[in-house]
């Protein structure tokens, strides 16, 4: 069995627990935004970035350091991402519902 296939198979096991089900909660308050809208605009201007908040990686270990996913997060927006990638897989790259949540 090859990373992937280790990948795949503990993703299965964490939606069948249940680990994705979210209860509903607020949305802070913005307007409706749309993401294929937006990267049509930045096409438009140049290049769309969606840019990736990951805490760390199985080869490279601890990405974030010291920062914190809404610092990272707020940088990418200020520095013109359309889009966020936020990874929540726990076990790997040290996501969470919680790190989604701060990038929102």
């Amino acid at each position: 069995m090859d990373h992937l296939d280790r990948f795949a198979q503990a993703a299965r096991t964490r939606i069948e627990a249940g680990y994705y089900r979210v209860r509903s909660r607020k949305r802070p308050e913005r307007g409706p935004r749309s993401f294929v809208r937006a990267i049509r605009i930045r096409n438009a201007e140049g290049n769309a970035i969606i840019a990736e908040l990951k805490p760390a990686s199985p080869t490279a270990g601890d990405l974030l350091g010291d920062r914190k996913i809404e610092q990272l997060a707020r940088l990418y927006r200020a520095g013109g991402a359309v889009g966020l990638s936020v990874l929540t897989e726990p076990e790997h790259f040290r996501g969470s519902l919680e790190n989604l949540r701060a990038a929102a």
